[in-house]
């Protein structure tokens, strides 16, 4: 997600100025502010962090390098599990739609599997013959 960049929002802030309305907006889908319970709400502290490689989410390279590195450690930290969410998110849908795809093929073989194979019947004498 690109926005701006972090030396403007503590400018921003330190000047005690209200946010534009871009900026307001990313803000907003950067960190919603959402009741969830009707009953009580707390305030807490909140750290955003922002990456210094514009787009390294998107580039390929990265993505493979994650995907074959031997050590599983680099899973644990927080910015290798950002990319691979920041990617997840932009795939799911198709991924889904993928997924359903081929559950409607293994339908589609197991149908094609009951016809053939349920219609042949073994005689005792070992001849398999088929009806259709």
């Amino acid at each position: 997600m690109d926005g701006p960049h972090m030396r403007l929002l503590q400018a921003l802030f330190n000047n005690r100025e209200t946010l534009p309305d871009d900026v307001c907006k990313f803000v907003d889908n950067l960190l919603p502010q959402q009741l969830l319970s009707r009953s009580r709400s707390c305030k807490v502290p909140v750290v955003a962090y922002m990456c210094h490689i514009r787009g390294v989410h998107r580039d390929l390279r990265v993505l493979l390098a994650l995907a074959d590195c031997p050590n599983a450690n680099i899973y644990a930290t927080s910015g290798c599990c950002v990319i691979i969410n920041q990617k997840w998110e932009s795939e799911k849908t198709l991924a889904r739609l993928r997924l359903g795809i081929l559950g409607i093929e293994v339908l589609n073989f197991m149908v094609i599997n009951y016809i053939v194979v349920g219609n042949t019947e073994e005689t005792y004498d070992g001849v398999i013959t088929g009806t259709l």
